[in-house]
């Protein structure tokens, strides 16, 4: 299934929602999280039922959490760990700058270098690919 993050791609600055010890110190998780917790109010990219079932899916594959701790997050909860999923995705792939280089992703991701669950479409929106 493909999101369309567009609004949360362009405005949102990713290592608010990801960023690690080395960056923001002992509490980056617990910071991060609270961001992200926060961001979801503004940014809801699941915003449909098929939306939120196939991203449950999506986490329960990553193997981090089970189907019971997966059914008792809130819907800010889903949607802030989407936050960080693709803000994560961003940093690593290097697209969380002004002007990203997409020809240059293409690349890395091609040759398996970061993820390539993020694309620029034909449209100039941008998308997350949720599947396998």
């Amino acid at each position: 299934m493909e999101i369309n993050i567009t609004e949360l791609f362009y405005q949102c600055e990713a290592r608010l929602y990801s960023a690690s010890k080395a960056e923001l110190g002992d509490d980056a998780g617990k910071i991060t999280w609270n961001n992200a917790c926060e961001a979801a109010k503004e940014y809801n990219s699941l915003d449909t039922k098929e939306k939120r079932e196939a991203f449950k899916s999506f986490v329960r594959e990553s193997g981090g959490w089970n189907q019971e701790e997966i059914d008792r997050w809130s819907f800010k909860e889903l949607n802030a760990l989407f936050i960080q999923w693709v803000s994560g995705d961003m940093r690593e792939a290097g697209l969380d700058v002004p002007s990203p280089d997409w020809e240059q992703y293409a690349k890395e991701s091609g040759a398996g270098n970061c993820s390539s669950r993020i694309w620029r479409g034909p449209d100039n929106e941008v998308y997350f690919y949720i599947g396998n």
